[in-house]
């Protein structure tokens, strides 16, 4: 048997050896780093949760106004300006905590029906989409009207919207 015949495969298992674990470094960093999710995706995966939280808020709050809105009922004042009124209380507090949601105040109109009241947001929310903590890298903009149903017990057929 010719000398080259025994260097050939022992040369070729050399270099596989040595290929093999280069080849499957380079390809395993490439698939890692392609199934990441970068912050940006993670704030847009996340916009829609934090918009039903803002809607779960304000109708927290409005649960919480009702006993005073339902006071306007059959008074000059009327129940819209009341209920406004008092919510402003809640959404000031939350635009003083929240620097990259805005919630407009004074923005409801009320309409009734049976014994649920339908609150319609009139201006929409701006809420700026942005890594917690750093509302100056924001990615951008989100805008909805947070409209919700507050449903009560009170006969609601003599109130002036």
């Amino acid at each position: 048997m010719k000398k080259a015949a025994v260097e050939y495969p022992t040369i070729l298992m050399l270099i596989v050896i040595v290929t093999l674990p280069y080849l499957f470094l380079q390809l395993h960093s490439k698939v890692t780093e392609t199934k990441t999710i970068g912050d940006a995706q993670l704030i847009m995966l996340g916009a829609p949760y934090s918009k039903e939280d803002i809607i779960n808020y304000l109708q927290e709050s409005a649960k919480l106004t009702l006993s005073e809105t339902l006071k306007a009922c059959g008074t000059p004042q009327s129940m819209t300006d009341k209920f406004n009124q008092e919510m402003n209380t809640y959404i000031n507090a939350f635009n003083a905590k929240s620097p990259i949601t805005k919630i407009p105040t004074n923005n409801y109109e009320l309409y009734i029906d049976g014994k649920k009241i339908y609150a319609i947001a009139i201006l929409p929310v701006e809420k700026k989409l942005a890594k917690h903590g750093t509302e100056l890298d924001s990615i951008g903009t989100m805008w909805f009207a947070p409209s919700f149903t507050v449903d009560t017990t009170a006969d609601l057929s003599k109130c002036v919207l």
